[in-house]
């Protein structure tokens, strides 16, 4: 997707107006002699080693080839075109992008023999290019520019979002930004020539293996980890946004963009067009109604809204994790021939410097049996329909089965777990967790839809919250349970007591007053249970 030989880099390895705008990277010897910027591989393997200075730059869209000059390297000029509407489109669609993720920002110019934009697009004739180039950030003339070439190559006249022109655009932006290609290993290489800087000037190794796919990063000629250097996807299936790696690159020269949709943001799609909504208002709709892309939020308390699944969903909070939402809508990143899923829809992204802002809060699921995963932060797990498996991580998390069969699992720290109606199966982990009842109807006397608390902890100051529930109808208001303890129910409304059970404790409680339980929770991990265990 950009040069066909290291001959092509050097020749065009060459603009005197951003001579002054563009620096050498720092790089640090490793002990076992390789080279490192970050010290992250998914980081360093996406890195030439060379970045502009300035945060506002300038892009253009020539309207002649004489406005490169007499003397340009190659000869690219001859034979120049210019952009069409679609790539132009495309363009800024990435370079807005990209201004989402860093610190940067991108002003749009006139071109003329006066007044040269830092990043400049065009297409030429040129057989000099053979399929597509952009030229790393330097002093020489050509630092910033990206020609396509015309070789008919696919749909790089009418780029979309996910077809090859629109991912070509955004992976040849990467090299004008100080991006390399990911499966290239530069270890024993001089790069001098590349970035401009003192010789010698090793570079960086390649990718780790199982990232070395474009899930991770567009920069790599890999479609996915093990594959050869064709990019053998159909050229409908191609990534959406940059990647994870990608951004986390982009981040470590530029700064993390933290301004983001840095509200309270909801992230939903279409199973149907795999379009993404973002509080609502439609984005760019995909070919083939894939969802192929990596999500960067600055801030807020944001959620993945899954409602209008009717399959079961997985989605996984965690930095750098994927989420799947509809298998038919995973892009297939192998030639048509085959069938090579992408691991998921989305990735989150990497962390910028630990910063936890970025993270995504809340997920909800949808109508079929979910998979709903927590990260390190606070998060709200809401499952919907279907029997949901909802986890919980460290942060204090708030989990809610709702309908269907769940399995919760709380993890570290306080956490709310509510299990909604049927037969629900929740562990809060540890911390104080609250296990919240809001109906008689969340656990039935019914096995068939009672709840069971895995491990009820008291020296964790554990407690079973019954206050949502009235316990006695009976009576107007909202009145409160009384516990008796094993004792028997004495025909009055709102009390509550338990007995053992096969190795278990089981909660009984009566809202009518008619002695006879109206609800029952199962309890592992406790051999006796007193009023203190309780919210009544």
């Amino acid at each position: 997707m950009i040069f066909t030989s290291k001959s092509q880099i050097l020749a065009a390895a060459a603009k005197g107006p951003t001579a002054n705008n563009s620096t050498v990277l720092p790089i640090n010897q490793a002990p076992d002699g390789t080279y490192y910027f970050s010290g992250s591989l998914d980081i360093d393997a996406a890195l030439i080693g060379s970045k502009w200075t300035i945060k506002n730059l300038t892009y253009s869209f020539p309207t002649d080839g004489a406005l490169y000059g007499n003397a340009y390297p190659g000869n690219v000029n001859n034979g120049f075109d210019p952009f069409n509407a679609k790539q132009a489109h495309a363009v800024r669609a990435a370079l807005n992008l990209v201004a989402s993720y860093t610190e940067l920002t991108f002003s749009e110019i006139t071109e003329s023999a006066s007044d040269q934009a830092v990043l400049r697009f065009a297409q030429t004739s040129n057989p000099y290019v053979q399929s597509a180039m952009g030229i790393f950030p330097g002093p020489r003339s050509d630092a910033g520019d990206i020609w396509f070439g015309e070789t008919n190559q696919p749909y790089y006249t009418t780029p979309a979002k996910g077809n090859w022109g629109w991912a070509t655009i955004m992976h040849e932006i990467g090299h004008t930004l100080g991006l390399k290609h990911g499966h290239d290993d530069y270890t024993h290489e001089d790069l001098s020539e590349y970035v401009m800087g003192p010789s010698p000037r090793p570079g960086t190794k390649a990718l780790p293996a199982n990232h070395d796919g474009q899930a991770w990063s567009l920069m790599t000629y890999r479609s996915y980890p093990g594959s050869d250097l064709s990019f053998k996807g159909d050229k409908l299936n191609e990534p959406q946004t940059y990647m994870q790696d990608d951004i986390a690159a982009l981040q470590y020269l530029y700064g993390a963009n933290f301004d983001t949709n840095a509200g309270n943001t909801i992230y939903s799609w279409s199973p149907k067009t795999g379009q993404m909504f973002i509080d609502g208002i439609g984005q760019e709709r995909p070919t083939n109604s894939k969802i192929f892309l990596t999500l960067w939020d600055g801030n807020g308390i944001d959620t993945y809204d899954l409602r209008s699944y009717s399959t079961g969903v997985t989605v996984d909070l965690r930095p750098g994790a994927f989420s799947t939402f509809s298998r038919s809508q995973l892009a297939d990143v192998e030639e048509s021939s085959g069938v090579v899923y992408a691991p998921g829809n989305i990735a989150n992204a990497l962390l910028y410097q630990g910063d936890t802002r970025s993270m995504i809060e809340r997920a909800i699921g949808g109508k079929g049996n979910d998979r709903l995963i927590g990260n390190g932060i606070d998060n709200r797990l809401s499952g919907g329909a279907g029997n949901d498996v909802l986890s919980g991580s460290s942060g204090d998390d708030e989990l809610i089965g709702n309908s269907g069969s769940d399995r919760i699992n709380g993890g570290g720290d306080e956490d709310w777990l509510y299990g909604g109606h049927g037969a629900d199966r929740l562990s809060g982990g540890a911390g104080a967790d609250r296990f919240v009842f809001k109906a008689v109807t969340d656990s039935t006397v019914s096995i068939v839809g009672r709840d069971t608390i895995e491990d009820f902890t008291r020296t964790q100051r554990d407690k079973i919250d019954l206050s949502f529930i009235d316990a006695n109808i009976t009576r107007k208001g909202d009145q409160a349970f009384r516990f008796i303890g094993k004792q028997d129910f004495h025909a009055k409304a709102g009390e509550l007591r338990y007995v053992k059970d096969n190795g278990s404790l089981v909660v009984y409680g009566d809202v009518d007053g008619d002695g006879l339980a109206d609800f029952a929770i199962a309890v592992k991990g406790a051999s006796a249970l007193h009023n203190g265990d309780f919210f009544l």
